[in-house]
């Protein structure tokens, strides 16, 4: 997987990690934070066996179909998100700008910036990272791989693009999230108790709900700025509404079931304590379903972003991660 920042990727790496402990994966995760440089092996570490090969790879790592090749087995299916740009720039104004490190990070002497605020000000549109990408601009192609130093060649970013998308087996689309999911699911041919999530996580916040103005929305598709990232979202998101599984007469009342069975499940795990065993019953797309203490646990643990990620590295390094359940 890709993990792009403020796509659902969090969210996914919660999902995908307790299949992977649940199954005793080898999985690629940093040495140390959330990031790791899959050019530099210092950076990054395989385990939980000393092997030379991941099964996968879930954290942020900016992607290179070389060097994946290299330290994932043959045979694995390769995930990307993405998200329409006006979604993105909402989210990414909340969460990059929060906080006392944000006030360093972008010279400001107020945290908490929105998005108009961004939009209004170049120099922090265009604020630069320091690998040498930019915050804002481009923001989901840079995880990709694409080339910062091109950002402003339209031809060479159509033609990553072009060259990027059909290496994908699964596209996870942030607007239509659960029927991704459910997306995956069958093509992993999963339950639904592999897929449940944190609702708390996905909710908007605050202020993201309030449109754009329109010359604002203009200036960040535009190609000066974002148009890379509305491409890249519109080429996804076209392959995506070509799945076939789309048109199937039930295959949107599978994701309606998914969706309220996932309502029932964080209910049932956000109670203080689980007397009662939980038996979701069988439908026409699973048998009944009982729900482990496993999947409360880790639903609560995504809670938190830092826990996830330090829960699969220190799996991966062999040592404790939080009060893991009895599997």
């Amino acid at each position: 997987m890709t993990k792009v920042e403020r796509t659902g990727s969090s969210t996914l790496h919660s999902i995908l990690a307790r299949f992977i402990i649940r199954h005793q994966l080898n999985v690629m995760t940093p040495r140390r934070g959330g990031h790791m440089n899959l050019s530099s092996p210092n950076s990054f570490m395989i385990g939980p066996d000393d092997v030379s090969q991941a099964d996968t790879l879930i954290n942020h790592a900016v992607y290179n179909q070389t060097l994946v090749k290299k330290y994932i087995k043959p045979g694995y299916r390769y995930i990307g998100l993405v998200r329409h740009p006006v979604a993105w720039i909402k989210s990414a104004s909340i969460y990059f700008t929060r906080g006392q490190r944000a006030k360093k990070r972008f010279y400001i002497h107020e945290a908490n910036l929105t998005p108009e605020e961004i939009l209004s000000d170049d120099s922090l549109l265009f604020q630069m990272r320091s690998d040498k990408s930019s915050w804002f601009h481009l923001g989901q192609l840079r995880w990709y791989g694409f080339n910062y130093e091109h950002r402003n060649n339209l031809t060479a970013i159509k033609d990553f693009i072009a060259a990027l998308v059909p290496q994908m087996d699964i596209i996870i689309i942030n607007d239509q999230y659960d029927a991704s999911l459910v997306m995956l699911q069958r093509k992993f041919r999963w339950t639904p108790l592999d897929i449940f999530y944190n609702l708390t996580v996905t909710s908007p916040a605050p202020g993201t709900e309030k449109d754009l103005p329109a010359e604002l929305v203009d200036k960040l598709l535009s190609a000066k700025v974002n148009l890379g990232d509305k491409l890249l979202y519109d080429t996804m998101n076209r392959t995506w509404w070509r799945q076939p599984e789309l048109k199937e007469n039930n295959f949107w009342d599978e994701v309606f079931h998914f969706k309220e069975l996932n309502k029932v499940v964080n209910r049932y795990c956000c109670q203080n304590s689980q007397q009662v065993k939980l038996v979701l019953p069988a439908s026409q797309w699973h048998a009944s379903i009982e729900v482990p203490q496993e999947i409360c646990f880790y639903l609560r643990t995504a809670g938190g972003k830092g826990k996830t990620i330090a829960t699969l590295s220190n799996y991966s390094a062999n040592l404790p991660y939080f009060n893991q359940p009895e599997l």
